[in-house]
């Protein structure tokens, strides 16, 4: 059972009866003198533009009716709702996936692009295709 044991500053605090030593608490920075700054390339950068946004949906929403449309035939059974549950199912599934992926294929394109227009700035001799 553990025993409290005092402090200098007259504050008690638990003694440890196991031989088990606690790792010390790490002092916290003060992060509330920094700026908060957004993630991206500079101050104010926004990637989800509403164009962006619009283009996503429709790329979703056509992926999403082309694969109910490959996966309604494979439904297991003859019940109509059934076949729209599971086949709208497994199609909202892979549409999120298709989703993730579209999203890191603009964060590397963007990478991508940030890095070759980095490397042409600086080599000004030499000439890269675009």
């Amino acid at each position: 059972m553990p025993t409290e044991s005092a402090q200098p500053d007259g504050a008690a605090q638990p003694a440890q009866s196991s031989g088990v030593a606690q790792p010390a608490e790490a002092a916290q920075p003060d992060i509330s003198a920094q700026p908060a700054q957004p993630a991206g390339d500079g101050p104010g950068t926004k990637f989800a533009t509403p164009r962006a946004l619009i283009i996503d949906a429709i790329l979703v929403i056509a992926f999403f009716a082309f694969m109910f449309s490959v996966i309604r035939p494979h439904v297991q059974t003859e019940n109509p709702l059934f076949i729209v549950l599971w086949g709208g199912g497994t199609a909202a599934c892979m549409a999120g996936i298709f989703w993730l992926a579209l999203q890191m294929f603009r964060v590397v394109l963007r990478a991508q692009r940030a890095g070759a227009h980095a490397q042409k700035q600086d080599m000004p001799g030499r000439q890269f295709r675009e």
